[in-house]
């Protein structure tokens, strides 16, 4: 049994943490993760990184967990850009529950879910923005479901690549949801989405929802909600720009 991760308040939770962060070609990160943190990293890209057993290439919707003082090199293809979803986490506060969940270490892995690291991240960013007195025991809660969620999409993913045909199926599903997530605002339709992995639209719905646990269109408003929420954080641009960028016509929609 995992038991949830505990704030500390001498010591922060959470360090550092960036959602969909680009890296520009050439772009190769190459240090010793210090002693005292662990880095957790989901790649939106294809990537390559060093990991226990040498260097490996990795798939868009692969997982990356660097224990303190390993070594962290990674990069994209042949030094291309990548892209990722990363997060600098205390070891004092989860070094246990980590080993509790028996989450692979200096590993590249699969995960069934691809958009869960982005929606905790940013609810993560939000709570350290706003800096209420309840602030670090909402990131603490965060960071438990981060690692139980790591756990069961790590272990479905397993499942998953049993059968070759739910395999592919997989595969494709999986692409089209980091599309969406890339461009959130493009428009898709459950027809335009199932005509891409060659499936009925009724068959794509419930392989989609089999696989994700959520309905096509409501993942595609979910990771709209997101972009949104992560520009409105940037404070850059007014309600109304966020809401043409990520893809709602309608203001008044968006407002809700």
């Amino acid at each position: 049994m995992i038991k949830p991760v505990m704030p500390n308040p001498d010591h922060p939770l959470v360090l550092r943490c960036g959602t969909a962060t680009r890296h520009p070609p050439g772009d190769t990160i190459d240090t010793v993760t210090p002693s005292d943190y662990f880095v957790v990293m989901l790649f939106l890209t294809r990537f390559e990184a060093e990991t226990s057993s040498g260097r490996k290439q990795g798939e868009a919707g692969d997982m990356l967990i660097n224990p303190p003082g390993s070594r962290q090199w990674h990069r994209g293809i042949n030094g291309g850009e990548f892209k990722n979803d990363w997060i600098h986490l205390s070891a004092d506060g989860v070094q246990r529950p980590m080993q509790q969940a028996g989450l692979p270490l200096n590993m590249i892995f699969h995960v069934s879910d691809s958009s869960f690291t982005g929606r905790i991240f940013g609810d993560i960013m939000k709570e350290q923005l706003l800096n209420t007195p309840i602030s670090s025991e909402l990131a603490a809660c965060r960071v438990t479901e981060l690692i139980l969620l790591t756990q069961l999409f790590w272990r479905m993913a397993g499942r998953v690549t049993k059968s070759p045909i739910i395999h592919t199926h997989y595969e494709r599903l999986l692409a089209i949801r980091l599309a969406i997530r890339e461009a959130p605002a493009d428009p898709w339709t459950v027809d335009r989405m199932a005509q891409s992995a060659h499936l009925s639209a009724s068959r794509f719905a419930a392989l989609y929802r089999k696989f994700f646990r959520v309905a096509p269109m409501e993942d595609v408003i979910s990771s709209r909600l997101e972009e949104a929420k992560r520009l409105l954080v940037q404070g850059r641009m007014t309600v109304s720009e966020v809401a043409e960028r990520c893809g709602f016509s309608h203001l008044n929609y968006f407002s809700r």
